[in-house]
């Protein structure tokens, strides 16, 4: 569910740039990690409300497969890893070299490919985007932890952690190809009262559309 050109979606362009440099060194890492050419292509960055968010990811009774990863330096808070169920079944072969069609559900191995996925993703993603951002520094992700649950419970777990309760968070549309196999992936950034401000989000959550 979006709400189309509705200003109050957009980040400000300097968020919006900072994201998809952190997607082109996410696939230089990932593409070294693997041995062979994988590409993460951001396709749209955009504010969100919870409740709009977790209406995006699906009914709220849906089951989703995510990590979340907790981000600590100068965007503090929780990355969540969104993975479109029975196409990353697919993506998950691929990335463990399995024929097409080996993976039926998240068993350990899928889990663990999952896990060590999100991290190399996020740890490049997120350095590479707050060097863009003021104030920079290093961000420093804890380890993922692989969930499997409700579209509706994912975000307000994410939120659980967090010192602000504020009603904005970040959704980042990727569009992710390896071996000629492609899926789509949301990645959800869920800042913490720190990270607001590094964000474009007001103190008293203004309207991040009003920001240059």
């Amino acid at each position: 569910m979006t709400r189309g050109d509705d200003p109050s979606d957009q980040v400000p362009r300097s968020i919006d740039a900072a994201i998809r440099r952190g997607a082109e060194a996410a696939s230089a890492s990932l593409s070294k990690w693997l041995g062979r050419p994988a590409s993460l292509v951001v396709s749209r960055v955009r504010f969100a409300e919870v409740t709009e968010a977790t209406e995006a990811l699906g009914p709220g009774d849906a089951v989703v497969a995510s990590c979340a990863i907790p981000l600590s330096g100068p965007l503090p808070g929780t990355v969540l890893m969104i993975f479109d169920d029975r196409a990353a079944m697919t993506m998950i072969d691929a990335l463990i070299g399995r024929p097409g069609g080996s993976s039926t559900d998240w068993g350990e191995m899928e889990r663990s490919a999952a896990q060590e996925t999100s991290n190399i993703v996020v740890c490049a993603f997120v350095n590479a985007m707050a060097e863009s951002l003021e104030p920079g520094g290093l961000m420093i992700p804890g380890p993922p932890e692989f969930r499997l649950e409700f579209a509706g419970s994912l975000i307000e777990f994410a939120l659980m952690d967090q010192a602000s309760r504020n009603d904005r968070i970040v959704m980042v549309e990727i569009h992710f190809s390896i071996d000629g196999i492609t899926n789509d992936w949301a990645m959800v950034i869920v800042p913490a009262t720190g990270g607001l401000g590094t964000l474009g989000i007001g103190p008293e959550g203004d309207d991040p559309g009003s920001l240059p």
